[in-house]
């Protein structure tokens, strides 16, 4: 009865909500203690939505029938919506009503309605005005000369009664709504509290209405109503599923979204042809379900039977009923629905773009009214998404010294690059909206290579045996002595192809080697003396600055999409168009990604993952490919050539 006051509706049209939806509810709906019934965001969205169409009493004082059908068609038109999207499973679209635009939302909406009824606590009515503030002033400008002392007492009493019913652990069973509205029925009655200046209900009609058939409203009010009926729909929804998760963790069982869909759909349907205005799922009767201990949906069955039989002949007992204890009732609900907590979360995690979105969203619902705010929430929640999304996360990456792992370089220090080797790792789905950003942000690493010193420390391996011709690089060491230098592949001194020197070690200072004595040599083309574990400062020497070889890891990304396909041709292209740059790699590409590359950038697939062609040459991970680099380098201690990298990869691979 409180909430219908809220939709600005007579008290009668809540107990008509609370009856037929709740029955249909507990026969479809899938959560045990779901309290189904008339919610108060859901009852503002009507009043709101519905007086902007159309007044809800004429100038009399009577109630204006147009208004009560606009919200019965209301309610058909959200069945409508609900049943729909539940047969088309179409529950994510409340994915688009983030957390913080919903918290921003509720806590606005929490204020509105209870400057709402204050004008029942007070016993004077207030500025209609969109705008919060302009309402707030209004009623304090006011207050001094027009408030009704009685009804500002009674208001007063019943939140100080509720609120001492729910402090203490032993009286939370007690159904304290019903207390403090029988006393106050008796209290109105007793001492005639209407002919004292207190508003009551006054008589409330007997009986279950007639079904009948919803009236639609004309043409040029059908935009505005469907409209309304879209945004109670998502918002009644998210409400309900929200306590209906809640309660299902708690109980170790689990609900059905999509059915929940069917089975608010088909309550708010037929709650239509009975004068009700849409349902949810409230916190409040859901925690007072739960508290008596419903465990199957038979509490809600028994709920609207009983509601039913008020309705049958009880309904006379609620004429004296006062309206500042409903408006003293509804005020004590709305406080729970102000979020606190969810700003500060935000702020202790920093979570600006959420944080903003929340303010923007409370704000605008007190300033420019409830659908619009909400609205604009959603709205400025969208542009954050995009605003994150189309920044895609790239970072280089090194190897670690002595393992065969690659990190973050930024955020494991210790990581190393790897030389004249750009390893970039892409953390995003590549779709249209990221497609520009990721060609910028890599041709950006591109071109500011090397982004880290050309002198930097990594494990040697000093040989000093005959090998091939074409396999040698000689080094001048200090003091004018030359000899054969090759720097181990990634694996580290650990690996297996490294022996104990069999001679003395070499040692390295500044910028140069010095060699401690003559290395023993072997033949057959093979080292013998393989050198040192120790770290050692090597000067790459002018081509270190070189890039040669471009590594696009794919392992973060799920999507790629015909426009990033595109940008794709266009980053290979412009990277190849470096002169230093002998080849170009994508490396870990998952099953669906690696369909997309095989078929736009016409390149052959092989059964160990080598992909060979515009992007060549690939093999399974980054970590293997750059294994593969590094080892053929090392050997040469010279770059290797665009056909050089090709045999190296195919020769991992098994030839192929």
């Amino acid at each position: 009865m409180s909430y219908a006051l809220i939709a600005e509706l007579p008290p009668i049209y809540g107990l008509y909500t609370a009856s037929f939806p709740v029955i249909v509810y507990a026969f479809l709906g899938t959560s045990r203690q779901l309290a189904v019934g008339p919610v108060a965001i859901v009852s503002l969205l009507i009043g709101h939505g519905i007086s902007a169409i159309t007044h809800p009493k004429h100038e009399d004082g009577s109630v204006n029938m147009e208004y009560i059908q606009l919200c019965a068609a209301v309610s058909l038109l959200v069945g409508i919506l609900n049943l729909a999207m539940g047969l088309f499973k179409l529950g994510f679209l409340t994915t688009f009503l983030s957390h913080p635009v919903v918290s921003g939302f509720t806590s606005a909406a929490a204020i509105i309605i209870g400057l709402g009824q204050a004008k029942h606590v007070l016993g004077y009515p207030l500025l209609s005005s969109e705008n919060t503030f302009e309402v707030l002033i209004d009623l304090l400008i006011r207050m001094p000369n027009e408030t009704h002392v009685i009804s500002l007492l009674m208001g007063l009493g019943v939140m100080v009664f509720l609120h001492t019913m729910s402090s203490f652990q032993r009286l939370k069973k007690i159904p304290a709504a019903i207390v403090v509205l029988t006393l106050g029925i008796i209290i109105s009655w007793g001492f005639q509290l209407k002919d004292k200046g207190v508003k009551i209900a006054g008589e409330v009609p007997v009986g279950i209405p007639a079904p009948h058939i919803p009236t639609m409203p004309s043409s040029d009010r059908m935009s505005a109503v469907l409209t309304l009926s879209l945004v109670c729909t998502l918002i009644g929804y998210m409400e309900s599923v929200a306590v209906g998760l809640t309660y299902a963790s708690k109980n170790k069982y689990s609900i059905r979204p999509d059915q929940e869909l069917i089975a608010f759909g088909m309550a708010n349907i037929v709650g239509s042809f009975f004068n009700a205005y849409p349902v949810a799922g409230g916190f409040g009767r859901s925690a007072v379900n739960a508290n008596s201990g419903a465990k199957t949906p038979m509490a809600g069955l028994i709920s609207g039977s009983l509601m039913l039989i008020v309705l049958a002949g009880l309904t006379g007992l609620f004429t004296h009923l006062p309206k500042p204890v409903l408006g003293g009732i509804v005020l004590m609900a709305v406080v729970k629905l102000v979020d606190t907590t969810e700003p500060k979360r935000l702020y202790r995690g920093k979570a600006w773009g959420d944080l903003g979105a929340l303010g923007v969203t409370f704000l605008a619902t007190l300033i420019i009214g409830v659908e619009l705010g909400l609205a604009v929430g959603v709205g400025c929640s969208m542009l954050v998404i995009l605003y994150q999304v189309s920044r895609p996360s790239l970072v280089a990456l090194g190897r670690v010294p002595d393992t065969d792992r690659y990190h973050d370089m930024t955020v494991m220090k210790m990581a190393t690059p790897l030389s004249n080797t750009l390893i970039l790792r892409i953390d995003a789905d590549l779709w249209f909206a990221t497609a520009q950003p990721l060609k910028d942000a890599i041709l950006s690493f591109v071109h500011a290579y090397p982004a880290w010193p050309a002198s930097h420390s990594f494990p040697l391996a000093v040989h000093a045996s005959q090998h091939q011709s074409g396999l040698q690089g000689d080094v001048v060491l200090d003091g004018g002595s030359t000899g054969q230098v090759y720097p181990c592949s990634p694996l580290g001194p650990s690996h297996p192809t490294a022996t104990e020197p069999s001679g003395p070690v070499v040692t390295g200072t500044g910028q140069g080697l010095q060699v401690g004595g003559e290395a023993s040599r072997g033949g057959e083309g093979r080292a013998t003396a393989v050198g040192t574990r120790k770290r050692l400062s090597l000067s790459l020497g002018e081509d270190s600055s070189k890039l040669q070889v471009v590594i696009l890891d794919f392992s973060g990304v799920n999507l790629v999409d015909a426009s990033a396909l595109h940008m794709l041709h266009e980053i290979i292209n412009e990277i190849k168009n470096v002169p230093s740059i002998r080849t170009v790699a994508i490396s870990s590409a998952k099953r669906q990604v690696r369909r997309a590359l095989i078929g736009e950038l016409h390149v052959a697939s092989t059964p160990q993952g080598a992909l060979q062609g515009r992007c060549k040459p690939e093999v399974r991970s980054s970590r293997d490919l750059a294994r593969i680099f590094s080892k053929y380098d090392g050997e040469r201690r010279g770059w290797l050539s665009l056909e050089e990298s090709e045999q190296a990869v195919k020769e991992a691979v098994g030839g192929r």
